[in-house]
């Protein structure tokens, strides 16, 4: 009996060891297992976790580069910058379920109830942080900053933002910035990328040189507690601003052709630029919008609503406003009938009011007729019948020739981005265009500035240019000179020559200088007394006479009502000023867009040439 529980207690004592000792084994191995682990923690992945703890104390800030200013010719400023406070949710809040925290925050400084907060959470997601609201009053900034510990979940990012103090004033030679799209930061240069929240140029001057004006944004490293609140600047990488656009628009001319049209309700474009050098000294375009509402984030509804305006206020009419230019094309055919030979200023047309050419009627705008006129009273009273005449010798290649080589269907090269060709029609654009040959009985439409004939108004402002300068034809352009780190930049003004003689153009003039100083001109209401004003009209359909006649009991007549037209330079010799205007639906050239010329060019005058000639 003994020695049965003798065995019994043997039994337990050993298997009480092997518990112990299995125990011990276990623990040894966890043991093992955190020293292997801490070891592969310090030694293995030391530089791995040392860069993770580091950023999560480190933080990294984009300092963007403010754009360059712009100036008109007489330094007044056009655009600028002004710092700006942008509310901003970190992502980290998000993911730490701080959203609420966050909230109360916002609301705690800007005022916003918790519904509009949580709309504005959505806003813009940059993958870093949330953009909430943008612009920050200055005295709410200012207490963030004087109370910078009480907000944990949210931060005030400061950054550039554009501002055009003339507003509406030239804003379509302006244009205006844009927030980047993938498609920016993908092709932006590698050695000027682009960060998702960044504003570029996105139409007109600051489009076209937006390579200059973006300057080079900075960097700065800081230390921060566990809160954000920044301990320590380690780093700083000063961005630097970008170049400044000193231009030849002058201003407050601008200003004063704007305010014209607007009060005469007149839709349509102006150039004013100076023959010589080919500054422009005013580009108006009545769709007038206020760039500075692009420095911001748009609502959806709010670009909706801006694109879907029936005046298009994004379009520039001098530079992407194509029509057909009426008897101001008369001009062309002109000089290209006198440089090749087909007429001379001494050839004359009777014009009874209409003529037959290719069994067709085709009629002068005077049912009366001009009697018995040369090259000169053709141009004087633009007699239609006298370019039909001369078209039809001329035929379409001729006058597509001489047409191109004063620069019409083609861009004139401004600097300014969005500008369109055009179009001259010749026997091989229509075969291209529509698998057709061309019939003879077009050409007589096209001698007169109707048909496929299509330009643009800087077009026609480079066009009487060369006339003016007789030969020459700088280019047109806008900016003078950009200035940077102490660098000037000048664009190159090299003029091209066109071939035409001296003689010939002289000879057209002189028809532009009856035209306003004639008895029997077209634009008499464009003269001036002492200016020497040269000029021309053009009245341009745009529909048929007959439908015309129809739509005028139309309650909605006026959009069918001509364009008109009016081009000009002064003085006649030693010409300085070209004028170009263009109105829409506006009637006659001689009786609408002259008397607006008239007011522009002493507009002009008085601004440059105060004493009384």
């Amino acid at each position: 009996m003994q020695s049965l529980d003798s065995l019994k207690q043997k039994l337990f004592l050993n298997r009480k060891k092997l518990s112990l000792k299995t125990l011990f084994l276990i623990i040894s191995g966890v043991m093992v297992l955190l020293l292997l682990f801490f070891w592969k923690i310090q030694i293995l992945n030391y530089t791995f976790y040392l860069a993770t703890s580091r950023r999560n104390i480190l933080k990294k800030e984009v300092l963007f580069a403010p754009r360059g200013f712009i100036k008109d010719r007489k330094g007044n400023i056009l655009a600028e910058n002004l710092i700006s406070f942008d509310l901003i949710v970190p992502r980290d809040t998000i993911l730490k379920r701080k959203e609420a925290r966050a909230i109360e925050e916002v609301r705690w400084l800007l005022g916003l109830t918790e519904e509009k907060v949580r709309q504005s959470l959505t806003k813009k997601n940059f993958g870093t942080y949330f953009l909430v609201a943008e612009d920050i009053p200055f005295p709410r900034a200012n207490y963030f900053f004087a109370n910078r510990k009480a907000f944990t979940s949210i931060e005030l990012k400061v950054k550039p933002k554009r501002l055009y103090p003339y507003k509406t004033t030239g804003s379509n030679p302006l244009g205006y910035i844009g927030a980047v799209t993938e498609e920016d930061i993908r092709k932006a240069s590698p050695e000027r990328p682009l960060a998702p929240e960044e504003f570029i140029g996105k139409a007109g001057l600051e489009k076209y040189y937006d390579d200059l004006l973006q300057g080079r944004n900075g960097k700065r490293v800081v230390l921060v507690d566990s809160v954000g609140i920044v301990q320590r600047v380690l780093e700083v990488d000063p961005p630097t601003q970008g170049a400044s656009l000193n231009l030849s628009l002058d201003i407050e001319l601008q200003s004063e052709i704007e305010a014209l049209l607007t009060e005469n309700q007149q839709t349509g474009s102006v150039v004013v630029m100076n023959p010589k050098n080919g500054e422009v000294l005013s580009l108006v375009s009545t769709t007038l919008f206020d760039p500075n509402l692009f420095a911001s984030y748009f609502t959806p509804q709010q670009w909706e609503s801006l694109i879907g305006d029936p005046s298009k206020p994004l379009i520039n009419k001098a530079i992407s406003g194509l029509y057909s230019p009426g008897s101001i094309f008369k001009l062309v055919i002109a000089l290209g009938g006198l440089e090749n030979g087909v007429t001379d200023d001494e050839r004359t047309v009777f014009c009874s009011g209409s003529k037959e050419i290719y069994n067709t009627t085709f009629r002068c705008w005077n049912p009366a007729g001009h009697g018995t006129v040369n090259l000169y009273t053709a141009i004087e009273q633009s007699c239609n019948i006298y370019f039909y005449t001369l078209g039809k010798s001329m035929e379409i290649d001729l006058i597509e020739k001489s047409a191109k080589a004063l620069g019409l269907g083609s861009k004139t090269g401004i600097d300014l981005a969005g500008e369109k060709s055009g179009l001259v029609p010749s026997r091989e654009w229509k075969r291209k265009a529509y698998n057709l040959d061309w019939f003879a009985g077009e050409t007589i439409s096209v001698a007169i500035g109707q048909g496929p004939l299509l330009v643009t108004p800087v077009q026609i402002a480079q066009m009487i240019s060369i006339l003016a300068n007789r030969g020459a034809a700088p280019p047109i352009h806008l900016l003078k000179y950009s200035e940077k780190e102490g660098k000037t930049y000048y664009p190159d003004l090299t003029p091209r020559s066109v071939p035409f003689h001296r003689e010939n153009i002289d000879k057209v003039v002189e028809g532009m200088w009856l035209v306003v100083n004639g008895p029997l001109g077209t634009a008499r209401a464009a003269q001036i007394p002492g200016r020497d004003i040269c000029g021309k009209t053009g009245t341009v359909q745009v529909v048929g006479r007959e439908t015309l006649q129809q739509k005028v009991k139309d309650k909605s007549a006026q959009r069918w009502t001509t364009h008109a037209w009016f081009t000009g330079f002064a003085p006649k010799q030693d010409p300085e000023v070209v004028v170009v205007v263009m109105l829409e639906h506006s009637g006659s050239g001689g009786g609408n867009a002259a008397p607006v010329a008239k007011k522009i060019f002493e507009l002009y005058f008085s601004r440059y040439h105060a004493k009384t000639p």
